[in-house]
């Protein structure tokens, strides 16, 4: 931090002194600032808002300190996944975009893309994996510039050739990836027949013994009652 950051450094303390019932002083204010100088505002704000989640005391330097290298240990192992992702989605010679920026700073120092899909599986990953979070790490919390996206071999050798086409860019995020749905089966509805007009149901109705007439004069709803005349033959097929 610089003396910039002091006054948003302060107003953060007050925040989480106003909620932990803690009275401050000129003294705490400079106190802090010169044990976590080292730090950028972005880490000191990072570190309150999980201090806030997880304690119930005002926090020591060391307790922003341990906020931050928990938090960067996470998200560094949050990081690597996403790299495995990448390496199964994408492969080495499709061109990929992080969500997470500062993997394609890390990535490009290890020798880009390419290189780094090249020991998938093989007994070298492990350490591959130290030096990525390692240096994950150490670039979180920079205002070090990112790349936009990593190139994939495809696209490094087509520019090496002059040639500016370039294959489609594959987004790679922490969300779960979305199945498609199966296809819904569609089914032909039967067709319904005409009903009978009234004078031919009069007229074979009188053929009908007691007990049927008696089941069709009381059908409810005009579906209730095609259905019971198509039982009896009643009802006239397109």
């Amino acid at each position: 931090m610089t003396k910039d950051d002091m006054k948003e450094f302060t107003g953060i303390l007050d925040f989480m002194a106003e909620g932990l019932g803690v009275d401050m002083t000129e003294l705490k204010y400079r106190f802090y600032f010169a044990a976590l100088s080292d730090l950028t505002i972005e880490e000191i704000k990072r570190a309150a808002s999980h201090i806030a989640r997880t304690v119930t005391f005002f926090p020591k330097p060391v307790d922003f300190r341990n906020a931050i290298n928990g938090n960067q240990d996470e998200a560094a192992i949050i990081a690597w996944e996403k790299v495995q992702k990448g390496k199964s989605k994408a492969g080495q010679y499709q061109s990929v975009k992080f969500d997470d920026p500062v993997i394609h700073t890390v990535i490009k120092l290890m020798g880009g893309w390419g290189a780094v899909c090249r020991l998938e599986g093989h007994d070298d990953e492990k350490w591959q994996r130290i030096e990525f979070e390692k240096t994950y790490k150490a670039i979180q919390g920079s205002n070090k510039d990112h790349p936009e996206y990593l190139p994939g071999i495809a696209d490094v050798e087509n520019e090496a050739r002059g040639l500016e086409y370039k294959k489609p860019i594959i987004i790679i995020t922490s969300q779960p990836e979305k199945k498609a749905l199966p296809p819904i089966e569609r089914k032909e509805l039967p067709k319904v027949g005409n009903v009978l007009s009234r004078k031919e149901i009069e007229e074979r109705m009188k053929e009908l013994d007691f007990e049927t007439r008696k089941v069709i004069e009381t059908a409810l709803g005009e579906s209730q009652e095609e259905e019971s005349l198509k039982k009896i033959g009643m009802c006239k097929e397109k």
